[in-house]
């Protein structure tokens, strides 16, 4: 049974509190339990404590939402309340109402710095003996009001296994941590309307930082040694499931390409989506190999999708059929299974000969179809990832690069088969002119008709002037599209970003 609804045993530093006795298969509050009336409990000691919460009274508290510096966000979900304006634990029924030793009513956010070295070719974390429970545990507290997580690891490691001292040559180590899981703890003060939420995350010394460091255990801690991650004693609360976890993540072998057979495409998701927050959502489902999110390489915005890779088949299937059509911070996903090979412009280098980024071969495709017109070029045009250069040149012309207000800069020449038919030179050389002199940048030379174009050419009319360059381009795309008939040497359109 979860540690939260054991009821043979008195509650923490309660007078004799019992938890009602709630069976496994009700726990969730969307089973019927009409028996359900569990005691109501907050210890007396929290409430005189100026960081713990008053009952809560309609519209006092912000809830599923930051309230001043208190974070009342739940890392689960959104939760509702009771009609005492008290939250309502998400992960069900715990035999037990009122906030009991906690201090916030709703989320109570801990951290847990789970530490790690390799001793004798074992592996050990540092752990402190509870006092309040006498159990194992992996040293951590809670998040005060106003701060970082981040600090939080930092603190409670020095509180509770340094003696509260901070040691400075520890700094590298804080600055590779890993993180674990965030997320619901099954722990022995969750109440029905007061609960446990931590992010752990691991820093593993590889450089010895700790190896002349003396443990000290803390104020809240009885004891505090280096144990091996196959201790066989039970740790306190869901600590026995982060250790797990590192164990399964330690023994892992490098994960294979994320082009391999098992990888999701997940679409529409937010744009401020991280590779955490997927891992977070998938982690669940099975082994994750490798989490990747395309990004534009010029304004790193996260492009609306991303890739999961599993090791197993199955678990990818068995994650795309639980996900698929969720909706997620407002937005209804799509997963599919997929094939991925991340690109050369995505790892932070130019475009290789021949290849094409997704806008080129979209591009290429739009300017074969005789029928082509401006909206289809403008949707390429609003991906933002052209390639910075497609063709036999290794890098754009910095004369190019100059002009911030430049879209694209297009150089077709007419000499290659852009355009087909009798009008071809007329045509290559009109487009290449008219987009040149709508843009009014200087192309020194590009090749039309093996002649440079010389510094800047005039408009092909006095209407065209001041029109927005991005209109003009597609224009001239449209007018390039519509001349072509079936094909188009898309190695012979540079395009420029800038």
């Amino acid at each position: 049974p979860l540690l939260c609804i054991v009821s043979d045993a008195p509650y923490l530093r309660s007078n004799g509190v019992y938890r009602f006795n709630v069976p496994d298969e009700k726990v969730s509050w969307a089973v019927e339990f009409p028996d359900y009336n569990p005691p109501d409990y907050t210890d007396p000691s929290t409430l005189s404590r100026k960081w713990a919460d008053p009952e809560p009274t309609s519209g006092e508290f912000k809830w599923n939402s930051m309230d001043g510096k208190i974070n009342r966000v739940s890392f689960v979900c959104d939760y509702s309340l009771d009609t005492s304006s008290r939250p309502i634990n998400p992960m069900g029924r715990t035999g037990l109402r009122g906030r009991g030793v906690l201090g916030r009513w709703g989320p109570n956010h801990a951290a847990d710095p789970l530490v790690t070295r390799l001793k004798n070719g074992k592996l050990q974390f540092v752990a402190i003996k509870r006092g309040d429970t006498g159990e194992w545990a992996i040293p951590g507290g809670m998040v005060d009001a106003g701060e970082q997580v981040s600090e939080t690891l930092k603190r409670e490691f020095s509180e509770e296994t340094l003696g509260g001292k901070v040691r400075s040559e520890l700094e590298q180590l804080w600055k590779k941590g890993r993180e674990l899981y965030r997320g619901y703890v099954d722990d022995h003060r969750n109440t029905d309307n007061a609960w446990m939420e931590t992010t752990c995350v691991n820093f593993h010394d590889a450089s010895g930082l700790l190896d002349k460091v003396e443990l000290q255990a803390g104020d809240d801690a009885v004891n505090v040694r280096w144990i091996n991650v196959d201790f066989n004693e039970p740790l306190y609360a869901s600590h026995t499931d982060f250790i797990a976890l590192l164990k399964k993540i330690m023994s892992r072998r490098a994960p294979p390409p994320i082009d391999g057979l098992y990888s999701l495409k997940v679409d529409n998701i937010s744009y401020n989506t991280t590779q955490a927050d997927l891992r977070r959502m998938f982690d669940k489902y099975g082994e994750i190999g490798d989490i990747h999110i395309p990004r534009d390489k010029y304004t790193r915005q996260s492009k609306g999708f991303g890739f999961v890779r599993f090791y197993s088949r199955r678990d990818a299937e068995y994650a795309m059929d639980r996900t698929d059509g969720r909706w997620v911070e407002g937005r209804e996903i799509r997963v599919a299974m997929a094939r991925y090979e991340r690109p050369i412009d995505e790892r932070g280098a130019y475009t290789r000969r021949g290849s094409r980024s997704r806008s080129d071969r979209l591009l290429a495709e739009m300017l074969s179809k005789p029928n082509s017109n401006a909206t289809a070029v403008e949707a390429v045009l609003s991906d933002q990832k052209c390639s910075c250069v497609i063709g036999s040149r290794a890098e754009p012309p910095a004369v190019w690069q100059d002009h911030a207000h430049v879209l694209l800069v297009v150089a077709a020449a007419a000499v290659h088969p852009v355009v087909r038919g009798p009008a071809r030179p007329a045509v290559g050389a009109a487009v290449v002119r008219h987009v040149v002199a709508e843009l009014a940048v200087e192309v020194p030379g590009t090749i039309v008709d093996q002649r440079p174009l010389t510094a800047r050419m005039h408009p092909l009319n006095e209407t065209a002037q001041n029109t927005d360059p991005k209109v003009a381009l597609t224009r001239a795309l449209s007018a390039l599209a519509i001349a072509t008939s079936r094909s188009f040497a898309c190695q012979r359109l540079f395009m420029v970003t800038c």
